[in-house]
């Protein structure tokens, strides 16, 4: 322990080593292999420790974005026309940021995270819809500000040119009139339309009525329901595995409904992602 001593005071200064800061010293390559495992908010604190860290960060996260052509789905993606609130907010941001540089980099990447996995999403307004059980209208939504489709349907989305891959199919819908959710009986498959006729479907889920209150506590198997924005719901179901590039048929049939505002359900879009 050195002792500095004035005509004032005695300053004791602890001259113990407590060793070089070893993020700072890091090579790049070896950080970069950190870093890629680290969310968004752990970066973020990191920025905040030094500027030897923060430039890491930001080149890392700058390189992250560029690469395996994130930009450009994160574009097709924001521009797809079928956002959620809080996804059109995303859209906003990015806008106001401009173009990717160091700076803005750490927040092109989070939003490459949270959306380039994305494959496509489909409107139910372009769905074939079948004969049997079908009453619907078309009405346009003041929260998305597009038109969304209302009512009991039996309905056909074609995903095309799906490539190899594990993919999990969802559905953003939510109830007609403002009160709790009441299902009733529903059967929805994913199927390969270019597999071979006899093949089980990809997805085979028959929703009994009964089975709601256990959908919305997320302990039904097939099925997991997240909430999206303002009484929207994205009800998305079991994962499955294709082996090559092949179009998909997913198709939505209730089954013996009967009309009653109660219970029926507006509906946006099919989404299809990588796992």
């Amino acid at each position: 322990m050195d002792v500095v001593q004035n005509s004032n005071k005695v300053k004791r200064i602890d001259s113990t080593y407590t060793g070089d800061d070893v993020l700072s010293i890091i090579q790049e390559e070896l950080m970069e292999r950190i870093l890629i495992y680290m969310e968004f908010k752990d970066l973020l604190s990191l920025t905040r420790t030094s500027k030897k860290l923060r430039d890491h960060v930001q080149i890392f996260c700058y390189h992250y974005v560029l690469s395996h052509s994130k930009m450009e789905k994160l574009n097709e993606f924001l521009n797809c026309g079928l956002l959620n609130p809080s996804e059109s907010v995303i859209k906003k941001m990015i806008t106001q940021c401009g173009k990717l540089s160091l700076q803005t980099s750490l927040y092109f990447f989070k939003c490459s995270k949270m959306c380039s996995h994305l494959i496509h999403r489909y409107s139910i307004i372009d769905a074939e819809f079948l004969p049997d059980g079908n009453q619907y209208i078309v009405r346009k939504s003041q929260t998305l500000g597009r038109n969304i489709v209302v009512g009991w349907m039996h309905f056909k989305n074609i995903l095309p040119q799906i490539p190899p891959g594990t993919y999990q199919v969802s559905v953003n819908f939510r109830q007609y009139c403002a009160q709790p959710l009441n299902w009733f009986d529903a059967h929805l498959k994913v199927v390969d339309v270019n597999g071979d006729k006899t093949d089980p479907p990809l997805v085979d889920v028959v929703m009994k009525a009964e089975y709601w209150k256990k959908i919305q506590n997320n302990m039904f198997d097939n099925v997991l329901v997240i909430k999206n924005g303002e009484n929207w719901n994205l009800i998305k179901f079991k994962p499955f595995t294709i082996l090559s590039q092949t179009d998909l048929d997913f198709e939505w049939r209730y089954v013996n409904p009967s009309w009653n505002w109660g219970n029926v359900m507006c509906f946006d879009y099919v989404q299809i992602e990588e796992m």
